[in-house]
């Protein structure tokens, strides 16, 4: 987490003037108040895609951005939840899911005596129990008549286990976007379905 752009243009703008003397000895400087002020440095870890109505862990890390020490007792606020840092300088809390949005944002506050440090993270929010889908192909690169070998899995979003007997459709668009390719599939026992996508000998290059 970083101060406004303007407070530390303020900051790095006035300047301490100092003279010191002790035991025969003298030294003198300035130093902009921006690097003699104390700053947090605020890491927050959140996964990046949760599901809508649920509870997840968010974890931070508070930083003294001059010393690089982890600060023990600063407090983080996000989502409704404030907790401390302990002596590693780490909190976690837990924060509700709301049931409605496609996009969750955590806006965290971390606070230690007169020093403040935010940070923002977006969150995908996918319906509860949604499975992961990834989709592969044979090779990145086709000519005009030959087959499109396609492999989809699905996974349980929580524990990442096969979701066997589960309905999968699977289109193929072209270059321009038009649709030269849909088949249904049901997924085998490691949630896993196999498809051939045959092309024409004349077809529209580009991007699939």
């Amino acid at each position: 987490g970083v101060q406004p752009l303007a407070t530390q243009a303020l900051q790095a703008g006035l300047l301490i003037r100092y003279d010191l003397s002790a035991g025969g000895r003298s030294a003198s400087g300035t130093r902009s108040l921006y690097h003699a002020m104390g700053k947090l440095g605020l890491r927050m870890w959140a996964p990046t895609r949760v599901d809508a109505g649920t509870r997840t862990t968010v974890r931070f890390w508070v930083r003294d951005l001059l010393t690089g020490t982890l600060v023990e007792g600063a407090e983080v606020s996000v989502a409704g939840q404030t907790g401390m840092t302990n002596a590693q300088g780490q909190l976690a809390l837990e924060v509700d899911v709301p049931e409605d949005a496609a996009e969750f944002t955590l806006d965290a506050v971390a606070t230690r005596d007169d020093l403040t440090a935010t940070l923002s993270r977006d969150l995908q929010v996918v319906p509860a129990g949604a499975p992961k889908l990834m989709v592969s192909t044979d090779k990145p690169l086709y000519r005009p008549g030959q087959t499109i070998h396609i492999r989809a899995m699905a996974l349980a979003a929580k524990d990442l286990k096969p979701v066997s007997a589960e309905a999968i459709t699977l289109e193929v668009l072209d270059g321009k976007q038009n649709k030269i390719f849909k088949q249904d599939a049901t997924t085998d026992g490691f949630g896993i379905a196999a498809l051939t996508a045959p092309l024409a000998a004349q077809v529209n290059t580009g991007m699939y």
